[in-house]
């Protein structure tokens, strides 16, 4: 079901991430399915393309990860290896170093650090966004 921003009233519709509306969350679907109806980061299906995440070079890039479901996520971004990744969002904790892929247990989170100082430039205005 769909419920529409304006009205908040639910509808038979199926749920289309490429619409601009707000999707129901289906807690049994979760509960039993292994199967997505959608995925989405920052909040909206496709995100990281057409907007994707910038960082300055010299500045530590940060990223929160966050996992909203019944199953673990496992997260990995090509080319990159995270300089410290604090398991469970714990900053307290003294992290794990030099990571290429790392877990994210359901319904948990994890902070990914990458150092500043070796973040390449890279000329975004020849991407075709």
């Amino acid at each position: 079901a769909r419920v529409s921003p304006a009205s908040h009233e639910s509808s038979t519709e199926n749920n289309d991430p490429e619409e601009d509306t707000v999707l129901v969350f289906d807690e049994q679907k979760l509960l039993t399915s292994i199967v997505p109806t959608y995925s989405v980061f920052n909040g909206r299906v496709g995100s990281l393309i057409d907007r994707p995440l910038l960082a300055t070079q010299g500045r530590n890039a940060v990223v929160y990860f966050g996992s909203y479901g019944s199953h673990i996520s496992s997260l990995h971004i090509v080319g990159e290896i995270f300089d410290w990744v604090f398991n469970q969002g714990s900053i307290q904790s003294p992290p794990l170093i030099d990571v290429q892929s790392t877990l994210c247990p359901s319904a948990g989170s994890t902070v990914l650090v990458m150092d500043g100082s070796q973040l390449v430039p890279t000329d975004l205005d020849s991407r075709d966004f």
